[in-house]
C-alpha cells in the first residue's frame, strides 16, 4: 500500500479510470450489464425460503453429530459446506416429490428473476421433505473433508472451539451467557473489553481485548483451515482481536485494496463514481464459535479508522451472501449497507479421494480462465436450484473521484458469471 502523497500514482499497465467508465457506460446502455430496481437492505433484508427449509431439516443432524463425536470442529463450517453442496442437486432430486417444487419455482418465475425468491410462499415449501438418502450421503461426505482438514491442523483447536464444548466462559454458544465487546474507561483512558452485561446493564465480568495487525502466515492459516471458503488471498493485510496475553486471535478480517480486486468489483466502483485506487475491501472474516455478539461491527469500524488515518479513502466495500445469512443485524452492523452490485451465485466442487472414498470439495476458482481449463473436473450449482446472488455492499467514507453514472441511479447492477 502507498501513503497519501503517493497513492495517486497510476499503473501504466492498467486502463485509465476515465476510459474504463466510458466503456462501462456503453455496456450499460446496450444491456450487456443487467440492472434491477434498487432496494434498501436495512428495511428489506432478503430471506431465501428454500434455504430456511433445508437448514431446519439438517441442523438436528449436525447437532447429533456434535453430541456423539469426540472430534472437535466448527459446526458453522459443516453447515455451510452441506448447504453449498446441496445446491448441486435439482429440487426434483433433493426433495420427495420435488418435481412439484420445481414446477412451483418455474411458475413463480424465480429462474428468470432472483428478486422474486424472497416472495416464495414458505407454507408451500414447508410441505416438502428432503430425500434422506442424499442428505446423509452429503453430510457424511462433507464431515469427512472437515475431519481430514482438522486432523492436519497445528492450530490450538481445543482452545479455538472451547465455546462449543462449554469449556470457556467468554466463548459460549449459550445465548444468555454471551459476552459483548464494550469500551470501558480507566483513569480517563478508553480500552476495549469482552464484557458480560447483566440484565440491568451492569458489567459483571470483563477482560481486556487488543486490536492489532496479524502476521500473514498465521492469518492465512486461519482462513485456510477455519473460514468457510478455505481460500486465503495473497494481497492483503490481516487484522484481528486478541484476548490479553493470548498468542492467537479470536477474530480475524482480511483487507485488500480494491485496485487489486477482481475486474467486476472495480467496474462496479467506477460506475458508482469511486476510484478503486482509493477504496478498501473487507474480505475474509472468521470468529471463534461463541465469540462476543457485536464483534463484526466493532472490528469493521476499527479497521476503517485505521485506514482513514493513513490514506485518503473514498469507500469501503465488502461482500455478503443473503441466501445463507441468518440475521441482517450482524451482517451490516458497521453501517456498510448500500448495495454496490449483485453477482450471480454458483458454487463449484472438485472431486478427490479421502481414505479411498470419492468426495466433492468446495473450491474458490483462481480465475475464470482456470475454471474453463478444469470445467470437466468440476460440478456446479444446479441450474434448477434457485440461487440468490451475492451482494457487494459499501459505505462511503470520503469524496468520490467521479460522479455516479446517472444511468444507474436507483438501480442494482448485476454481473453474471455462472
Amino acid at each position: 500500500m502507498q501513503p497519501k502523497e503517493k497513492q495517486t500514482k497510476s499503473s501504466s499497465r492498467k486502463e485509465k479510470p476515465e476510459m474504463r467508465r466510458k466503456k462501462l457506460l456503453e455496456l450499460l446502455l446496450t444491456g450487456k450489464i443487467n440492472m434491477y430496481p434498487q432496494f434498501d437492505l436495512k428495511k428489506d433484508w432478503p430471506i431465501h425460503p428454500l434455504i430456511v427449509r433445508i437448514r431446519k431439516q439438517i441442523i438436528p443432524i449436525i447437532n447429533k453429530i456434535i453430541k456423539q463425536t469426540n472430534f472437535i470442529f466448527d459446526p458453522q463450517d459443516l453447515e455451510h459446506q452441506i448447504l453449498f453442496r446441496l445446491t448441486t442437486f435439482a429440487p426434483s432430486e433433493l426433495f420427495k416429490k420435488g418435481s412439484l417444487l420445481e414446477e412451483y419455482f418455474e411458475k413463480f418465475g424465480v429462474y428468470n428473476n432472483w428478486q422474486k425468491i424472497p416472495l416464495l410462499d414458505s407454507k408451500i415449501i414447508s410441505k416438502f421433505v428432503l430425500n434422506q438418502g442424499i442428505i446423509h450421503q452429503i453430510i457424511e461426505e462433507q464431515f469427512l473433508i472437515i475431519q481430514e482438514r482438522m486432523s492436519k491442523s497445528d492450530l490450538p483447536l481445543n482452545f479455538i472451539f472451547s465455546g462449543i464444548k462449554g469449556f470457556s466462559k467468554i466463548f459460549t454458544t449459550k445465548e444468555n451467557d454471551r459476552y459483548m465487546l464494550k469500551w470501558e474507561s480507566l483513569c480517563g483512558k478508553k480500552y476495549l473489553t469482552a464484557a458480560k452485561i447483566s440484565l440491568d446493564g451492569r458489567v459483571i465480568d470483563s477482560i481486556p481485548v487488543e486490536f492489532r495487525k496479524i502476521g500473514k502466515d498465521l492469518g492465512r492459516k486461519f482462513i485456510r483451515e477455519l473460514h468457510y471458503t478455505h481460500a486465503p488471498r495473497f494481497k492483503e493485510e490481516i487484522f484481528g482481536f486478541y484476548l490479553q496475553k493470548s498468542e492467537f486471535p479470536f477474530a480475524i478480517q482480511t483487507v485488500t485494496w480494491a485496485k487489486d480486486s477482481t475486474r467486476f468489483r472495480q467496474d462496479a466502483l467506477l460506475i458508482k463514481g469511486f476510484n478503486p485506487k482509493h477504496c478498501i475491501e473487507l474480505r475474509r472474516l472468521y470468529t471463534w464459535p461463541g465469540s462476543p455478539r457485536n464483534i463484526i461491527g466493532v472490528l469493521d469500524r476499527l479497521i476503517i479508522e485505521h485506514y482513514k488515518k493513513l490514506y485518503d479513502i473514498e469507500t469501503v466495500i465488502t461482500t455478503v451472501m443473503p441466501m445463507y445469512a441468518k440475521t441482517r443485524s450482524t451482517t451490516i452492523a458497521s453501517g456498510i449497507d448500500q448495495i454496490l452490485y449483485a453477482r450471480s451465485l454458483s458454487h463449484k466442487f472438485i472431486c478427490r479421494e479421502i481414505n479411498g472414498k470419492k468426495v466433492w470439495e468446495h473450491i474458490i476458482p483462481k480465475s475464470q480462465g482456470w475454471l474453463k481449463i478444469h470445467q470437466n473436473e468440476i460440478i456446479k450449482t444446479h441450474p434448477k436450484f434457485p440461487t440468490y446472488p451475492t451482494m457487494g455492499i459499501y459505505k462511503q467514507i470520503g469524496k468520490k473521484s467521479f460522479s455516479e453514472l446517472s444511468f444507474v441511479k436507483r438501480k442494482i447492477i448485476e454481473f453474471n458469471f455462472k
